[in-house]
């Protein structure tokens, strides 16, 4: 199981936002920092997002890892 963090936007739902990891308590962190403090690179990716949340995915539609191996 992976953790992303998913948003909306005015045209689609349940966009990635932020590949995680398997850490639960790190997608907790980021999704704190992306809401209350931003770094600037977050404010790229939430740029046009509302509603970030977190997400889990199962290892075999991690889409993002195939190939890595």
């Amino acid at each position: 199981m992976e953790y992303v963090i998913i948003g909306d936007t005015p045209e689609y739902k349940n966009c990635l936002v932020y590949v995680i990891g398997k850490s639960l308590d790190r997608a907790k962190e980021v999704l704190e920092r992306m809401n209350r403090n931003p770094t600037d690179n977050d404010k790229k990716l939430i740029e046009h997002h509302t509603n970030l949340r977190i997400d889990s995915v199962e290892d075999k539609d991690c889409w993002w890892n195939f190939g890595c191996d």
